[in-house]
């Protein structure tokens, strides 16, 4: 089956207001654009992360999966049954994805090199409905580990955890990453064998 194409990104809350308490505030007031600027500063840092990390020799699975950056669960198959709300599990992605991209920005230090990086970044956004995984370790066994059992690509290309909406269609909260041109091969091969249309490419 083909991927959906969506072409509006709405704005993940920043860490800052979440833990100044202020997140129902803001879905009050409706979730903002996303500052494009602030968006490719974010795949310019995954780049330039990935490029000092590319090692063949290191299997997939393992790939990009660096320890300084290994975020807390964001799966949370338990959520439901400690009677966790859609709003709570909403809260509790963004902030890991943001705590994430925040330690990835302070270890790459000065970001006099992310402009090079931006300007050779190839490959594309992939967003993930984590609430339509299966479980069942078909993408896992499809592309040879890159993608984990819970159907997530590697934590290093993660760029937002966000609200989507294509035209014509409701919401969905996904997880948005940036893969590297020579990573694309691998993430068409998860969004062919997931039963869910789970993926999309995202119009950049």
């Amino acid at each position: 089956h083909a991927a959906r194409s969506w072409v509006v990104m709405r704005s993940v809350i920043s860490a800052r207001a979440l833990n100044r308490g202020d997140f129902e505030c803001e879905r009050r007031r409706g979730v903002q654009m996303i500052d494009s600027a602030e968006l490719w500063r974010r795949v310019s840092e995954v780049e330039l992360w990935c490029s000092r990390l590319e090692t063949p020799e290191v299997d997939l699975a393992r790939r990009f999966r660096s320890a300084s950056l290994r975020p807390v669960d964001i799966s949370m198959r338990g959520a439901r049954l400690q009677a966790l709300g859609a709003n709570d599990i909403y809260l509790a992605r963004v902030r890991a994805v943001e705590d994430l991209v925040e330690r990835r920005e302070k270890l790459l230090g000065p970001s006099s090199q992310r402009a090079s990086s931006f300007s050779r970044a190839m490959g594309g956004m992939l967003a993930f409905n984590l609430d339509a995984c299966f479980f069942d370790g078909a993408v896992s066994a499809e592309t040879q580990g890159f993608f984990d059992d819970e159907d997530l690509p590697p934590w290093d290309t993660w760029i937002a955890y966000t609200e989507r909406h294509g035209a014509g269609e409701a919401g969905e909260n996904v997880l948005v990453s940036w893969m590297p041109e020579s990573y694309r091969q691998l993430a068409e091969r998860a969004i062919a064998v997931h039963m869910c249309n789970a993926y999309a490419w995202l119009e950049s």
